[in-house]
Parts: C-alpha cells; sequence; structure tokens
C-alpha cells in the first residue's frame, strides 16, 4: 500500500530557508529594545518542537504545567529514555535583554530570583513524590519509579554573560540548574535536523510509517496544561513514553503555519509500507 510523508529532513538542508525565517524572527524579538516577555513566550510556545528539540529521546514539550498550589514551569521538556523511564526538563525563561552576572561575576538579582523559583520547583518535587509521580510519570522495567529530573534557566544573551563564563559553570554544577542564554536556544534550534519519521523508543513496533511521520513533525505547538493532564490520565504500564503517549500526542498536539508552509514546498513523494 502506497503513503504519501512528509520529508521533514530536508528542514536542515535544501528547505533551511523555512528554518532561517524562524531564526530571523526570533532574533529580531530578542534584540529588540522593548522586549516583551508575553511574546518571548507565544513565539517559544509557537516554536516549541524547534527550540526545545534534540535527538536524545525528544518526545514533547508543555507550556506552564502548573504543580502545587503556587508553581508554573514556562516550559516541560519531555524525553522518553526507553527502559531507563522518562526525563523531564523544567525551564525557567527570564528576559534576554538581563544579564545574567554582574562585571565582577556576581549572580544579578534577576538571575538569583530565577534560581531560588527553580529551588523552590525542587523542594516541592521531592517532598510531595506521590503527586509528582502522577503529574510526571516513569516506568522503569514494568515498575513505578521516580522520574528524573533537570533544571534551566534561559536568561540573557552571550555578549552579556560571555565574561562569567566560569562562574556560569561553577554555579550549575553547584546547583544543578542549567544557565543558558538565549542565543544558546538559537543555536539549538539552528542544529535542528528532524528525522522523517519518529523513532524514540520503540515506535516502530507500535506505530505505521504514516504516524512516526507525523509524530516527527517539528512544526508544533507546545502541549497545554489541559493536554498534558489528559494524556497522562491514559497512560499504560510501559517504560517507553512514546508506547503509550504516542496515539494522545497525536490527537492533542497543533500544528503551526510553518507545518503547512514547509509542506508546500516540498514535492509530495510516496513510500512504500
Amino acid at each position: 500500500m502506497k503513503n504519501d510523508y512528509t520529508k521533514w529532513s530536508e528542514l536542515g538542508f535544501s528547505k533551511r530557508k523555512v528554518l532561517d525565517s524562524i531564526l530571523k524572527q526570533w532574533s529580531v524579538l530578542v534584540s529588540g529594545k522593548r522586549v516583551n516577555e508575553h511574546r518571548i513566550h507565544q513565539f517559544l510556545n509557537k516554536h516549541a518542537h524547534i527550540f526545545f528539540r534534540d535527538d536524545i529521546g525528544f518526545a514533547t514539550a508543555i507550556s506552564k504545567l502548573r504543580f502545587g498550589a503556587d508553581y508554573v514551569s514556562d516550559f516541560v521538556v519531555v524525553y522518553d529514555n526507553w527502559s531507563n523511564g522518562v526525563r523531564y526538563k523544567l525551564v525557567e525563561v527570564e528576559r534576554p535583554d538581563t544579564p545574567a552576572f554582574t562585571k565582577d561575576g556576581v549572580a544579578t538579582a534577576r538571575l538569583s530570583r530565577a534560581i531560588q523559583q527553580v529551588l523552590c520547583w525542587k523542594t516541592w518535587l521531592s517532598e510531595h513524590t506521590t503527586e509528582a509521580k502522577r503529574l510526571f510519570p516513569s516506568v522503569f522495567h514494568f515498575t513505578e519509579a521516580l522520574p528524573v529530573f533537570e533544571f534551566e534557566v534561559v536568561i540573557g544573551m552571550r555578549d552579556n554573560m560571555k565574561h562569567a563564563l566560569e562562574h556560569r559553570r561553577v554555579l550549575s554544577q553547584t546547583l544543578g540548574i542549567e544557565i543558558r542564554s538565549f542565543d544558546g536556544l538559537k543555536s539549538l534550534a539552528a542544529a535542528a535536523h528532524p528525522h522523517d519519521f519518529s523513532s524514540v523508543g520503540d515506535e516502530v513496533h507500535h506505530f505505521d510509517a504514516a504516524a512516526r511521520n507525523q509524530l516527527a513533525c517539528p512544526f508544533l505547538f507546545a502541549l497545554s496544561d489541559p493536554d498534558w493532564r489528559e494524556l497522562t490520565k491514559k497512560r499504560r504500564a510501559s517504560s517507553h513514553f512514546m508506547h503509550w503517549a504516542g496515539e494522545g500526542l497525536l490527537r492533542l498536539r497543533r500544528e503551526n503555519e510553518f507545518a503547512g508552509r514547509f509542506r508546500r514546498t516540498l514535492n509530495r513523494k510516496s513510500i512504500y509500507r
């Protein structure tokens, strides 16, 4: 049976102009004189699968996920670690025009507040393990396990951080919190080389080519808080996130307008199952 599919891999090669257009918009947004935090979040939310993806188990991203009574993570990035369960990166996004360090290499007030926010997240997650397991499900060899968490603060630009690279490294290692510049996010996006078919975990055994091609789409909004809660209600006892979440992701995820624009730049091809 013949199936059409989209060659997402061309984004990093012959159709690079589509990605360059997104990166140009990003540069204008973060380098403006009047930086609007809400617009930055909207942009990252719209292009979450460009700016937060990598090739090591990236599955999806969530915008404004609430936990506890007082906490909201700007983004949560979800990685399928196969039989090792699920890895979650909680991201706090600050402002690009705010330096992370003073000239003496001391964390600025804005960075200090962001770090304190993340430390509060860490405390809540360690003190509310039952709720954390429910909101951040993870299975290890078919038994429920504590999820693995990583933490990141995005703040400032390389130019206002380059004098303090060693201070940043030491602070990040000491606290277990990665400190990334807005340029760093752009570099991650610029290096995007999506595959034509998603192959996270054992998807190849559970989804046909058409579904895996859809799951590989890089032009996706982040999931919302309600989306994520609906998705995790129906999880199955599998160590592989994409095994139990794949069908729900196909139903819940939304493409942005660049998906259609990208498809129109391609000559549609076919494969055989």
